[in-house]
C-alpha cells in the first residue's frame, strides 16, 4: 500500500496542516510563514514527482527514507526563484513515480527541489584547494532527497550562484545574476569542482553542459562571460574524460559512452582568457540523462 503525505510545518515543528493520498496528494495553503517547511512523507514508495509552482519544473524525487523536509527559500535562497512565487495561497502537488516513469530515458541530475544545507557552507575566498571538494553533508547522511548539488565554492556566497541552480532545469542564456539568469558561480580559482549525488546508482551515457553567457559587452568594449575550454567529468566507477567545450549558449553533448555512477563531478576548469572579456565564465546546467539502473 503506497501513501503520500505533505504536511505544512513552521520552524518550531509545529503541523499547520496536512494532506494525504495513496499515490498521488495536492495540499493547499493560504499562506507560507516564515521559517516554514513542507515535508514529504512516503510509504511504500521512493519516487515521486514534486510540483511546488508553474515556475519551478515538476522533476522526480529520490527519497530512500521516506521522509524529505524542503524549507521555504529565504533570503539568499530566493534568488534562485522567480519573484514572489512564494507569496500568497499555494499548491503543492506530489504523485508516485510509475515503473514506466523509471524506465524512461531522461536528466538524472535535474531537481530543482534541492537546496545547500548549512555543513556545505564554505568560504569562497578560501586558498587553493583549501575547501572540500566532495560533501560532508552527503557523506554524514544528511541529504534526504536526490539529486543533490554541492561545489566547493559559490561567488560570494550568493544565493544566484548556488551550486542547486545548475540542476533546477532553467538555462536561460544572455545575462547573468538573480532570476532567470542565475547559475552556478564559483569566480575565478583554479580548484572549482561541482558534483552531482544520486544516492544511488544509475545508468548515464552522455552529458550536457549548458554555459552561462553574458555576452553583453560593456563600455569598454568587453564581454561580460568567458567560457571553460577544457574540464574533466568524473563518475564514481572510476571513469574519466577530458572534455573542450566551445563558447556557446546552446547546450553542448559529451558521449560518456554508457555507466553504472552513483556520482557526477566537474573539476578541473580551465576558462579562457582573453582581453575582449571579463573572463568570468559559470555553469546554467549540468545535465548527466539515463535510467535507472
Amino acid at each position: 500500500m503506497q501513501k503520500i503525505t505533505i504536511r505544512q510545518l513552521r520552524k518550531n515543528g509545529e503541523v499547520i496542516a496536512s494532506a494525504e493520498g495513496q499515490t498521488s496528494v495536492i495540499y493547499q495553503t493560504d499562506a507560507y510563514n516564515e521559517g516554514d517547511c513542507l515535508e514529504f512523507l512516503l510509504e511504500g514508495c521512493q519516487y515521486i514527482w514534486i510540483k511546488i509552482s508553474d515556475s519551478v519544473a515538476e522533476s522526480i524525487v529520490y527519497i530512500p527514507e521516506g521522509k524529505f523536509v524542503f524549507p521555504i527559500p529565504a533570503g539568499e535562497a530566493l534568488r534562485g526563484f522567480k519573484p514572489g512565487m512564494f507569496e500568497g495561497a499555494q499548491i503543492v502537488e506530489a504523485r508516485a513515480a510509475s515503473e514506466e516513469d523509471l524506465k524512461t530515458y531522461r536528466n538524472l541530475c535535474l531537481n530543482p527541489y534541492d537546496y545547500r544545507v548549512q555543513s556545505e557552507v564554505v568560504d569562497p575566498d578560501a586558498p587553493e584547494w583549501s575547501n572540500p571538494t566532495d560533501s560532508k553533508a552527503v557523506e554524514d547522511g544528511e541529504i534526504k532527497a536526490f539529486p543533490h548539488a554541492y561545489a566547493n565554492r559559490v561567488t560570494r556566497n550568493e544565493g544566484c550562484f548556488y551550486a542547486r541552480n545548475a540542476i533546477d532545469g532553467m538555462s536561460e542564456p544572455g545575462g547573468h545574476g538573480d532570476y532567470p539568469y542565475h547559475s552556478w558561480g564559483g569566480a575565478v580559482h583554479e580548484d572549482l569542482t561541482l558534483a552531482v549525488y544520486f544516492g544511488r546508482e544509475v545508468k548515464a551515457d552522455k552529458l550536457v553542459l549548458s554555459l552561462r553567457s553574458d555576452y553583453h559587452v560593456d563600455g569598454e568594449g568587453r564581454e561580460h562571460d568567458t567560457y571553460w575550454h577544457t574540464a574533466l567529468i568524473e563518475l564514481s566507477d572510476g571513469f574519466k574524460t577530458e572534455i573542450h567545450p566551445q563558447k556557446s549558449s546552446e547546450g553542448q553533448v559529451f558521449e560518456l559512452g554508457g555507466h553504472v555512477t552513483s556520482w557526477l563531478k566537474l573539476s578541473r576548469l580551465d576558462p579562457l582568457q582573453h582581453d575582449g572579456s571579463l573572463n568570468f565564465a559559470a555553469l546554467n546546467q549540468i545535465e548527466l540523462w539515463g535510467t535507472e539502473v
